[in-house]
């Protein structure tokens, strides 16, 4: 989930360098994309989850595109 507005739209190369880091456990450099497992959750509590990050992030509009 990502706040309102963010655009994920990596080359090819950048794409392959985030997996790569994912898949071997390594700190993520996106902090401000929320992880969560949907299948845990109900959907009212996933759209609460959501709003309370794009609250959040609306203060800070630096990140729009990566």
């Amino acid at each position: 989930m990502v706040p309102h507005g963010f655009r994920f739209n990596p080359t090819d190369e950048e794409l392959i360098q985030f997996l790569d880091r994912k898949a071997s456990g390594q700190e993520m450099p996106l902090h401000f994309i929320l992880e969560t497992n949907v299948y845990e959750r109900e959907p009212q509590d996933l759209e609460y989850l959501y709003n309370k990050i794009v609250a959040c992030r609306e203060s800070n509009r630096s990140f729009k595109q990566w």
